[in-house]
């Protein structure tokens, strides 16, 4: 609760001092992902849960409207509209994978399947060309021919989506196009809150790391209990986190990964002569099994399964949770989850600013 009213309030300051806005308006475009068409049930999904958040943000009055593949969102309660309109995008989509049979090359090495990220998506994408051109492409991504290969739109499931913001709906100049291979997924990695191998293939530039995923991943947001996800504390370190209650098919799912991580992990352990390190979590860290909690294409958490305790043998029954850096962030990821996810990307278009 005190997360969520903090929440509001910052939205609150939106257009600074005591200062209100007359109204706001946010255009968003849904962007589906390979294999999806737009349809009217998914748009009517899509309204259903903007208008939930924006509840929940406490936005008095909001018109919700859908027109074709867009989102029309007009409020005279919405005092900033850059906060808001990410807090709406946001997909929503939480993926859970058994981490190191999950890593696609070339992300990972060695026998024991070490994650070795890239230091940008350009660079990963680029060293799996070979791949992507086998089969249909998950996704495409556009990149301005600079040194730096900033991406400038994606990822989009079709060439059309691609370039449907530029005129005519042509390739721009002094770009290029890179294909992600066919069931996978790239995701990304903040440098600053420790990426599994990073370094492996490069330092990152831009701060971030990127691996590339198998899918389908085990879990997703589908296997969550809506009513048992909450911001909150963690007791033993202090830090905010987003509590996440699995389904009954969840916990099993959750249970199997956790079970084949402790396995995992006795048998790296034991290759390497170092099974009886009781105690040591960094050897345990090292040779252990991990899975991995991902949000919005996002590497959220690595968290490994300790396979000295004979406990966890048979793999966790139970829950999770997600460490946030601070409460804000933890309630945004608390509303986005609670509220469900989008049936598409949404891709914000424009909005009118406030008239001062």
């Amino acid at each position: 609760m005190v997360g969520v009213l903090a929440l509001v309030s910052i939205l609150a300051a939106g257009c600074g001092g005591s200062h209100r806005c007359s109204g706001t308006e946010i255009t968003f475009r849904a962007v589906p992902a390979k294999g999806q068409r737009v349809t009217p049930a998914g748009m009517e999904l899509a309204q259903q849960i903007m208008m939930s958040r924006l509840a929940t943000l406490g936005v008095s009055s909001p018109q919700v409207a859908v027109h074709g593949d867009e989102i029309v969102i007009q409020s005279t309660g919405v005092l900033d509209p850059a906060r808001t309109a990410a807090i709406l995008a946001e997909t929503g989509h939480l993926q859970v994978f058994d981490f190191e049979p999950s890593l696609a090359p070339p992300t990972v090495q060695g026998n024991q399947q070490q994650p070795a990220p890239l230091a940008s998506l350009y660079r990963l994408l680029s060293a799996a060309k070979k791949e992507a051109s086998k089969g249909t492409p998950q996704s495409y991504y556009l990149f301005k021919t600079t040194p730096s290969h900033p991406v400038i739109q994606g990822p989009a499931s079709n060439l059309h989506q691609l370039f449907r913001p530029y005129k005519k709906g042509k390739q721009p100049a002094d770009t290029e196009v890179l294909k992600v291979p066919a069931n996978r997924e790239p995701v990304s990695c903040k440098v600053s809150t420790g990426c599994p191998g990073a370094g492996q293939n490069g330092r990152s530039k831009s701060g971030e790391s990127w691996y590339l995923l198998k899918l389908p991943p085990a879990l997703t947001g589908k296997d969550l209990v809506e009513s048992g996800i909450a911001a909150d504390v963690d007791p033993n370190t202090g830090q905010p986190i987003v509590t996440l209650q699995f389904t009954g098919h969840g916990s099993q799912e959750f249970k199997r990964i956790t079970r084949a991580e402790y396995t995992r992990g006795r048998i790296n352990a034991a290759q390497a002569g170092r099974l009886n390190t009781h105690g040591d979590q960094a050897i345990i860290s090292r040779y252990a099994g991990h899975n991995a909690i991902v949000f919005d294409g996002q590497l959220e958490e690595t968290p490994y399964i300790d396979y000295t305790a004979p406990t966890l043998s048979q793999g966790i029954v139970g829950n999770a949770q997600i460490t946030e850096p601070n409460s804000f962030v933890a309630s945004r990821t608390a509303l986005v989850l609670q509220t469900g996810s989008l049936p598409y990307s949404f891709q914000q278009v424009g909005h009118t600013s406030c008239p001062r």
